[in-house]
């Protein structure tokens, strides 16, 4: 037999780490059978407009290897900041509409506090 030392003893039969123990148990199988918050949290769904942004120096309309269409229109400059509407003419299956069409994605930009 296994002689055990006098302090594993003690953590085995304290309160606190049956407390911790049941705890992690918990929470692991929590985190099995319901994923959707830990999904949302980490790896949900992001914004169309985040996804597809193209810079304002794009010169090549289509991809010479996979034939995709990607289109700029400049539309104004603001202290530095240039502001373009683009096309890219993939649409997925799973691909969402920006808030100014399929395809079209014009970033304003975003403030972060």
């Amino acid at each position: 037999m296994k002689k055990t030392t006098p302090m594993l003893v003690k953590i085995r039969k304290s309160f606190v780490s049956k407390i911790l123990a049941c705890y992690l148990m918990l929470t692991m199988v929590f985190d099995i059978a319901y994923p959707t918050m830990t999904w949302a949290l980490t790896g949900g769904p992001s914004q169309p407009e985040v996804s597809g942004f193209q810079p304002i120096d794009t010169s090549d309309m289509v991809d010479i290897s996979s034939g995709d269409f990607k289109y700029n229109i400049p539309l104004m400059n603001m202290d530095g900041y240039a502001l373009n509407l683009t096309y890219n003419g993939v649409a997925g299956m799973d691909a969402e509409a920006s808030w100014v069409g399929l395809g079209w994605n014009l970033n304003p930009g975003a403030v972060n506090r």
